[in-house]
C-alpha cells in the first residue's frame, strides 16, 4: 500500500514538472469599468510562470479609464492584445476574445481576480499528459473583510472523466460551473461551436453544462489556479439584485429553451436531469434566496413557480438524493405553489430534522414523497410555534 501511494504521488509530482514550453495559450479577459482592478490584476497575468502567453484584453464599452490603463500595459508588454467593443456582456466579450485568441489553449479571466503563479504550467502539463479537452483546477474566494476561502468543489484530482459514461462524476461536476479556473482546447470549443450565449445573466451555467455534453475527455486537479474576489459592487449583490429580478428571470427562460434543444440530441434521459441540477444548483438557488424574502417580488415568486412546472418533479426528487437537500425541498414547495411552506424552510432550524426523516423513505414517486415531506413540514411548524 505504501509502495502504490509513493508511485501515485510521484507520478502527480512528474506530471505537473513536465510540459512542452513552445504551446502558445491565450487568456482570454472581458473588461468593463474596472480601473480600480486592472493595475493589481494585470501584473499577476504578467508574472506566469510559463511565458508563452497572449494577453486579450476584451473591452466591453468602459466609460471609465479602463481602455488607457490597458493601452499602457500593452505598451510595455508585447503579449497583450487589446480589443473594443460595443457594450453587449461578458458572453459577448469572452466570444470575441476566443475568435480572436491564436493560442491553441484557452484560459478564460475575469478583470478583477488574480491568477497564482504557476497557474498556466500547471493546467497546461495536464493537458498535455492526459490530452484533456477541458482541465480545471482550484479557486479560492475572497470576500470583503472576510479573508480568503478554499473552494471546496475542487479538492480532487480526477483525470480522462467521460460524463457520458461516469454518472457519479457527472453528478459532482454540476456544481462547477465556473469558467475562470479551467483550461480549454480552443479546437475542441470551436469544433462543437462552443461560444458563450450574450446578453443574458448566468452564462456561464449554461456554456458548462454544453461542455458537458460534448466534452470526452476532462480533467481536475487541486491545485490553486485564481483568487475571485467579492466586491461591494457586483450586480449579484441583494438591493442591486432585486432591480434586475425581471432580467435574471428572463435569462432562465432563455437558457430553458437552449437547455431543451439539446434535450433531442440526448441518446438517454441521463444528461436532460444533468441540465437542471446545473441551474438548479448555483444560479437559481442563489436567485430564490434573495427573492423569497422581498416584500416587492410577488410577481416574481409566480413566475418562478411557472418556471418550476417545466422541471419534471421527478429531477426535483432527484436533485434530493444526488445534490441538495435543502434546495429540493425548496423547489418542490415553490413548484406545488406552497410559498410559505418554501420561505418556513430557509427561515427555521427545524429543517435539519425534516430532511433527517425524509432520509428514512423509500423513493416511491413524487406524490407520496412530498405528501411526507408536507405532513413532517406542518408537524414542526405546530411544534416550533406553539
Amino acid at each position: 500500500m505504501k509502495l502504490f501511494k509513493n508511485i501515485y504521488y510521484y507520478c502527480k509530482f512528474f506530471l505537473i514538472r513536465t510540459y512542452p514550453n513552445n504551446i502558445l495559450v491565450s487568456i482570454v479577459i472581458p473588461v468593463f469599468n474596472a480601473e480600480a482592478h486592472l493595475k493589481k490584476t494585470i501584473p499577476t497575468l504578467l508574472k506566469q510562470s510559463y511565458f508563452n502567453l497572449e494577453f486579450v484584453f476584451v473591452d466591453d464599452g468602459s466609460s471609465d479609464r479602463s481602455i488607457m490603463i490597458l493601452h499602457d500595459f500593452a505598451k510595455k508588454d508585447a503579449r497583450i492584445k487589446v480589443l473594443m467593443q460595443e457594450n453587449q456582456g461578458p458572453g459577448a466579450a469572452r466570444n470575441t476574445g476566443l475568435l480572436c485568441a491564436r493560442g491553441e489553449y484557452i484560459l478564460f479571466h475575469d478583470a478583477d481576480d488574480y491568477l497564482y503563479k504557476n497557474a498556466v504550467k500547471r493546467l497546461l502539463a495536464i493537458a498535455i499528459k492526459t490530452r484533456s479537452e477541458v482541465i480545471a483546477g482550484n479557486s479560492y474566494v475572497q470576500k470583503e473583510n472576510r479573508g480568503i476561502k478554499r473552494d471546496s468543489l475542487f479538492r480532487r484530482w480526477d483525470l480522462n472523466i467521460n460524463f457520458h459514461e461516469q454518472d457519479k462524476k457527472a453528478k459532482h461536476y454540476t456544481s462547477h460551473v465556473s469558467v475562470c479556473n479551467k483550461l480549454f482546447l480552443k479546437q475542441f470549443l470551436i469544433k462543437n461551436n462552443l461560444l458563450f450565449m450574450e446578453k443574458v445573466y448566468f452564462e456561464d451555467s449554461e456554456f458548462w453544462a454544453r461542455i458537458m455534453f460534448y466534452s470526452k475527455n476532462y480533467s481536475q486537479c487541486p491545485y490553486p489556479i485564481s483568487l475571485y474576489r467579492y466586491h461591494r459592487d457586483s450586480y449579484t449583490r441583494g438591493d442591486v439584485f432585486i432591480e434586475k429580478i425581471d432580467s435574471i428571470l428572463t435569462s432562465f427562460f432563455i437558457i430553458s429553451a437552449r437547455f431543451n434543444s439539446l434535450h433531442k440530441q440526448l441518446p438517454s434521459n441521463l444528461f436532460s436531469r444533468y441540465f437542471n441540477y446545473i441551474i438548479l444548483h448555483k444560479p437559481f438557488g442563489f436567485t430564490l434566496r434573495r427573492v423569497i424574502f422581498s416584500s416587492s417580488a410577488t410577481q416574481q415568486l409566480h413566475k418562478i413557480h411557472l418556471w418550476l412546472q417545466e422541471i419534471p418533479e421527478e429531477h426535483l426528487i432527484d436533485f434530493y438524493y444526488d445534490k441538495n437537500q435543502r434546495l429540493s425541498l425548496i423547489y418542490l414547495a415553490m413548484r406545488r405553489g406552497d410559498f410559505m411552506v418554501a420561505k418556513r424552510l430557509y427561515q427555521h432550524a427545524y429543517r435539519k430534522k425534516i430532511i433527517n426523516r425524509l432520509k428514512k423513505l423509500q423513493h416511491e414517486g413524487t406524490a407520496v414523497f412530498y405528501q411526507q415531506f408536507l405532513q413532517e413540514m406542518w408537524e414542526h411548524i405546530e411544534f416550533y410555534e406553539k
